[in-house]
């Protein structure tokens, strides 16, 4: 008898717990974009790059993947989409995976979003080239 009177709060509270189960593949734990990507983390990690560089990347890592999927980094530039690149993303507890762009002599803004396999933004990141 007890029993049924705290079942209308556990669900209660698991309705408050986030689960990547409920329409979510994944976590974005970390993004970045840097100058280089070595031994899987980002180096000089910045939001403003000079125009001489010859590309940036944009580092990701993932949390919480409940099944094998891709993510896409989709690469603006002005607020014109310029790029995308598809990337796997494996089941598990962790996965870090990057994309690059080059971008020497092209000044302004820029944005990378990455999206889950439905086209869904799961983050963005603003960056400057001057």
């Amino acid at each position: 008898m007890k029993l049924k009177r705290f079942t209308p709060v556990f669900i209660l509270l698991l309705s408050l717990v986030p689960s990547p189960a409920l329409g979510q593949a994944l976590r974005i734990e970390r993004m970045a974009v840097s100058v280089d990507v070595v031994d899987r983390e980002p180096v000089d990690v910045r939001d403003l790059f000079p125009s001489s560089l010859e590309k940036v990347y944009c580092f990701v890592e993932a949390r919480d993947i409940i099944s094998d999927t891709y993510l896409t980094f989709v690469w603006f530039y002005r607020d014109k989409e310029v790029a995308q690149v598809r990337l796997p993303v494996r089941k598990g507890p962790r996965w870090r995976t990057y994309s690059s762009k080059r971008i020497k002599g092209l000044k302004g803004h820029w944005r990378v979003e990455v999206r889950d396999e439905g086209g869904r933004t799961l983050r963005s990141i603003d960056f400057r080239v001057e």
